[in-house]
């Protein structure tokens, strides 16, 4: 086998042992092609070595790539996969899921692919998918989507535990993350991190702020959400809205009400406010916003 068609197997093996899942659009968009052998090609190939597995999605129609167990073992072999990172049960039991959950996952490698486009030229982003465990001082597992980190222009960096929301969880459940990972963050962790929340709609990002303003006024800035297609737009710039950011809006005449305690009753004036006094902020301020 020749270096440079090895070198690209190893790359995909290690984004797909990162993510659970990815199409071919989506190595491509990943990986630089190299002149004598491209993504589909190399693709093709390994299907045949068996290293890969095909599967197209009921939901969305989507064909995707995953490893098989022969592409895992040639990953632990060259280090691409950390044997004592992952379990071989624990390594199946994430690849054995659901259409749902693997369209999730494709929507986090989006993500993905947007942030290292933008950072080209303007700062260093670098990402880790795989769902690592995070483990609070209670001793609750968390999994986060994936782990952000963005720094240039000489500062510190800044990391970034991602959730990817959908929209179809109760906003308590919000809260209850959050609580978690408040909870981490307290238990003395030696890299300082927030939460980013990638979310489906403006509404929903404004129900979650308003939520967590009321639930943690003592963390104005832990979170940042921010609507999907403007994160897909422009990762680095000034999107995100904080629960802090809300305390300058003056929400008393446009209060939204709760129902049966799980999520809130849609609010045009209070949507309307938020929009037009809310200051948004990106992830870094040692990554230029564009004008």
């Amino acid at each position: 086998m020749k270096a440079d068609t090895l070198s690209l197997q190893l790359k995909i093996l290690a984004i797909l042992f990162q993510s659970r899942a990815a199409t071919q659009d989506q190595l491509e968009s990943l990986l630089p092609s190299s002149p004598m052998n491209g993504v589909g090609e190399v693709l093709r190939a390994m299907l045949d070595e068996q290293l890969l597995r095909r599967r197209e999605l009921l939901l969305g129609g989507n064909v995707v790539y995953t490893l098989s167990r022969a592409g895992c073992a040639l990953a632990m072999d060259h280090d691409v996969i950390d044997r004592a990172e992952i379990s071989s049960k624990h390594l199946w039991r994430r690849l054995e899921v659901s259409d749902l959950t693997l369209l999730h996952e494709l929507e986090v490698v989006d993500l993905r692919i947007a942030f290292e486009k933008a950072a080209t030229g303007r700062c260093s982003v670098s990402t880790y998918l795989a769902q690592r465990r995070f483990v609070t001082e209670a001793g609750k597992r968390i999994f986060p989507d994936g782990v952000l980190t963005v720094a240039g222009g000489g500062k510190a960096e800044s990391r970034f535990c991602l959730e990817l929301d959908r929209g179809t969880e109760p906003l308590r459940r919000i809260v209850t993350k959050v609580a978690d990972y408040s909870s981490l963050a307290g238990s003395g962790l030696r890299r300082p991190f927030r939460v980013l929340f990638v979310v489906p709609s403006f509404e929903r990002r404004n129900n979650i702020a308003w939520l967590l303003r009321e639930e943690f006024p003592q963390l104005p800035n832990f979170i940042l959400v921010g609507e999907k297609k403007d994160v897909l737009h422009d990762p680095l710039g000034a999107v995100f809205l904080t629960p802090g950011a809300l305390r300058a809006v003056n929400l008393s005449a446009a209060t939204p009400t709760v129902a049966s305690g799980e999520v809130y009753r849609r609010s045009k004036e209070r949507d309307e406010l938020i929009k037009k006094e809310a200051r948004l902020v990106s992830l870094h301020r040692t990554c230029p916003v564009k004008a």
